[in-house]
């Protein structure tokens, strides 16, 4: 089944995987701001930045976190526009 099929909870989750598989920290930040305005921010810094901030050395994410960190975006603006 196609992701966009499912739930939008079961996407959440299933992008969340992604980005937990390769930045735990990251996807608990997300998990602990999500539904919050500050998460759309978060969220948009991480893939116009590639990174949390000047505090940590490492830039840049995997396409698959990229793409899992975009489909987050999407889903949280949909439901905060809405």
């Amino acid at each position: 089944m196609p992701i966009g099929d499912y739930a939008p909870q079961v996407r959440i989750g299933m992008h969340l995987a992604v980005i937990d598989q390769h930045h735990p920290r990251v996807a608990k930040a997300i998990e602990a701001i999500w539904g919050s305005p500050e998460c759309g921010a978060y969220l948009s810094n991480l893939i116009l930045n590639g990174c949390e901030g000047a505090a940590y050395s490492r830039m840049g994410f995997r396409p698959q976190v990229v793409s899992a960190l975009m489909q987050l975006f999407d889903l949280h603006e949909t439901k905060w526009l809405n």
